[in-house]
């Protein structure tokens, strides 16, 4: 049997890989293991190893690399932590192929240890830009390293191609996280308030904030100048999303603990909603607020308006769905505003299906399914 080996860091790219790694673990083709890491293993950011499905034909492998403060120094020490263990695993393992998705410092530390072992790799995500923050070079790195590419739009497949000169080993095949969007089963907005326990407002809003890792100096005063303009805005409800273990995180979870301090009723906080209900919650909301890549790829297929704000996600394709501004207190307050009028129009842009039809992971395993992993 052919080995397969996926692995995880955080709970976004979990949700990512479920349905590939559903449709690798019902073929009997292949032997199926899954390598847990990063902030999966941290309570900080909400212990989402809870939340990973426990397949019973799937060998799952805790790999701990310390996640603990979000300084230069800690995300250092956890990349050289998981470069030896990821080592360890694959000669434990021997895998055939590793599959990772995206542009973070675990799987970059992952896929470097790979070719170390002289492992072929399958990317998902490559030739996208996000030119805030380091993920960019995560992200290019793991592709320069990678055998096999799956990328989400003819674009980025050309930038990648230019990357790697592997064109003949990269497919367009859509966004991973359209896949979840066709085959979840939504939590109608009772069931929702009932589980999570708030009770829906006439404005919702969503926000998720990450770092901005190349200038984590401004988070702070970032996250801030976003939730005072939300709480300008009569009549509505915010939920916070927690952000993803990035250099200078820290500063954006300090900020949502001294607005958890402040008991408003109409504030709402998560570490860790789980997909379904993440998605339910954003499907549900009339605005995700921030620099989320969810704002980019899963809402606008939802039906939901996006204020993308700041630098996080520029360089990335966007919908007309999606509105971009700067971190202006006042801005996004007048933005917030114009938007909630255009949905109480009802005269919201229609989403261009730049990302796909919600079958990549179906595309790719068909496609590796028929491809000689020895050749790569």
């Amino acid at each position: 049997m052919t080995k397969v080996l996926f692995i995880t860091g955080s709970r976004s790219e979990y949700d990512l890989l479920e349905n590939i790694i559903n449709l690798f673990s019902t073929s009997k083709k292949y032997s199926c293991h899954l390598a847990i890491t990063g902030s999966h293993l941290s309570s900080k950011y909400g212990n989402s190893l809870d939340l990973i499905k426990r397949i019973k034909k799937i060998n799952h492998y805790k790999i701990n690399i310390q996640v603990d403060r979000s300084f230069s120094r800690s995300i250092a020490k956890s990349i050289s932590i998981a470069i030896k263990k990821f080592d360890l695993i694959y000669k434990k393992i021997l895998p055939s192929i590793i599959i990772v998705v995206g542009d973070r410092f675990e799987t970059f530390a992952a896929v470097t240890a790979a070719k170390l072992n002289l492992i072929p790799v399958a990317h998902f995500h490559g030739g996208e830009t996000t030119l805030g923050v380091y993920d960019n070079y995560w992200r290019h790195c793991i592709s320069i390293m990678s055998n096999l590419h799956f990328v989400s739009n003819i674009l980025y497949k050309k930038r990648l191609d230019q990357i790697t000169n592997q064109p003949k080993y990269s497919y367009v095949v859509g966004a991973l996280g359209l896949d979840n969007i066709k085959r979840i089963k939504f939590k109608n907005r009772k069931t929702l308030e009932k589980e999570c326990k708030f009770i829906f407002n006439q404005n919702n809003l969503l926000i998720v904030c990450h770092s901005l890792s190349k200038s984590p100096i401004r988070n702070k005063k970032n996250f801030y100048n976003i939730i005072r303009a939300a709480m300008a805005i009569s009549n509505t409800n915010i939920f916070i999303s927690y952000p993803g273990h990035d250099l200078g995180s820290d500063e954006i979870i300090d900020g949502i603990k001294k607005i958890k301090k402040l008991n408003k009723r109409n504030i709402f906080i998560f570490k860790n909603l789980g997909m379904i209900n993440y998605l339910s919650l954003l499907k549900i909301c009339d605005i995700i607020i921030g620099n989320s890549s969810s704002g980019i790829f899963e809402a606008p297929y939802l039906g939901t308006l996006t204020l993308n704000v700041g630098s996080r996600q520029q360089g990335r394709l966007k919908d007309k769905t999606v509105y971009n501004c700067q971190p202006d207190q006042l801005t996004i307050i007048k933005i917030i505003n114009s938007l909630l009028n255009i949905i109480k129009s009802k005269k919201k842009p229609k989403c261009d299906n730049i990302y796909g039809n919600g079958k990549a992971s179906f595309k790719a395993f068909k496609i590796i399914n028929n491809i000689d992993i020895n050749k790569l």
